[in-house]
């Protein structure tokens, strides 16, 4: 975990898995915080059963006024808001590399890619689609750098997603990013709370602790990027899933456009997000300007995939754009 310290003023950044991990093998030591006039800790990666466990565990004995929830769906943000807790719906796409995942003029050679875990697919292709349909779990190669991902995905018409209720949702971005429609099926609603992580080596303890509470079903913030020009929403099943990939292919969407739309509404989330932390940076009497993300920042996406060059240009243009409207 890295943190940045200023006149005893403490602000920390990491996500709720790492912060989880951090606590059990008792590498996350509080008495960092022993001597500091004041601190701010922003917990990213909003995922459900993981923010519940933080929930369940008192907050791992920090003050809850000072836990900031940054959270990659609006459902988990209004459940969290019900809990007493400081949480803001600023999904974690907005530490995506745009230079990474982009688009590459590419034969399409598939129909239509489908780019997540295996356990993600039970009770699907049980038959042979007549649409050319790409199942990267299922190739030999499986699982790939990201530079062969971005190649695949480059190679194909469009994207799917086959899960009824995620926490997170990273591959829509990263396709969305490479120009990609997107079909995805449809939330389903009184899910059992194994449907959250059925292979998550927690699961078992998140669903024995939930102590009754109402977890809200969530797309993992799939509303918040895909609407009816870039995306088709289908029911889970081999039948809905094919038709859906034929419809969608003969709208034709330009590619170009699906990228720039997205960067459109990941650019307000990064502004929201940098206006965030300008005012818990002032708060605590520490510059933004002093401030370099790479220094403190412990995301999701580890130091190898953020592109630090992108980062100093986003916060230039918030903080010229914060002068400019005073």
């Amino acid at each position: 975990m890295k943190y940045t310290k200023v006149d005893n003023n403490l602000i920390i950044m990491f996500d709720v898995v790492r912060f989880i991990t951090a606590n059990k093998n008792n590498k996350f030591n509080l008495s960092i915080l022993d001597g500091v006039d004041d601190y701010r800790i922003i917990l990213t990666h909003g995922v459900i059963g993981e923010l519940l466990m933080v929930i369940e565990n008192d907050y791992y004995g920090l003050d809850k006024s000072k836990l900031i929830f940054l959270c990659n769906n609006i459902q988990t943000t209004q459940y969290l808001a019900t809990l007493g807790l400081i949480t803001h719906t600023i999904s974690e796409y907005i530490f995506s590399n745009d230079d990474l995942y982009t688009i590459k003029p590419s034969k399409k050679i598939y129909d239509c890619i489908f780019p997540g875990r295996e356990y993600k697919t039970l009770g699907l292709f049980n038959r042979d689609y007549n649409s050319n349909l790409l199942i990267m779990n299922k190739l030999l190669e499986y699982p790939f750098h990201h530079n062969q991902v971005i190649n695949y995905f480059n190679q194909s018409k469009c994207g799917l997603m086959t899960t009824e209720s995620e926490g997170s949702c990273l591959s829509v971005g990263e396709m969305l990013l490479c120009g990609l429609p997107i079909i995805s099926v449809k939330i389903q609603d009184n899910l059992p709370k194994e449907s959250y992580y059925p292979f998550h080596p927690n699961s078992k303890k998140m669903i024995e602790n939930t102590y009754g509470l109402i977890l809200p079903n969530t797309l993992g913030g799939r509303e918040l990027w895909l609407n009816e020009n870039n995306s088709l929403y289908c029911e889970r099943n081999d039948d809905a899933i094919e038709a859906a990939i034929n419809k969608l292919n003969l709208q034709n969407i330009d590619s170009y456009w699906i990228r720039n739309d997205f960067l459109s509404k990941l650019s307000f989330q990064r502004y929201q997000f940098l206006y965030l932390l300008k005012n818990i940076l002032e708060y605590i009497n520490i510059d933004i300007n002093k401030i370099d993300l790479n220094d403190f920042v412990n995301l999701p996406y580890g130091s190898s995939s953020i592109n630090t060059t992108q980062w100093k240009l986003i916060k230039q243009h918030f903080l010229n754009s914060f002068k400019q409207n005073g």
